[in-house]
């Protein structure tokens, strides 16, 4: 259960400024894999099609497991790319889908690309 009654806990990627709630810390691994977890101290986790959530991201645990585990993959031009358990892409979608993070592609493209930013 959440801790937050009525969240939901989902990623969206449609902000045009950096905030708290847009930070995740990244962690990495003994395992060679990445974690990603938000400045509420949940891990983001990528689960497959369970049907409701369409391969939707959401930050909602405490606890890491495979499905919050990613391979950090180097994209080109200074980019980044993760890749989950399942063996698909995490990317950031357009208004057409709703600006949800999901992951359910199995390609590397454009959408899938990710610049990492460095604390201040």
């Amino acid at each position: 259960m959440n801790d937050q009654q009525g969240w939901d806990w989902e990623l969206w990627a449609k902000r045009d400024t950096v905030k708290d709630w847009e930070k995740f810390f990244l962690l990495y691994l003994d395992n060679g894999k990445v974690a990603l977890k938000t400045d509420h101290g949940k891990f983001v986790s990528a689960t497959g099609d369970d049907g409701c959530c369409n391969w939707i991201l959401k930050a909602e645990t405490p606890d890491r497991g495979e499905s919050e585990e990613f391979s950090l993959i180097n994209a080109g031009d200074g980019k980044l790319a993760f890749k989950t358990y399942h063996g698909t892409y995490v990317s950031a979608t357009s208004a057409e889908q709703c600006w949800k993070v999901r992951a359910k592609t199995r390609k590397l493209g454009d959408w899938e690309k990710f610049t990492l930013i460095p604390q201040d």
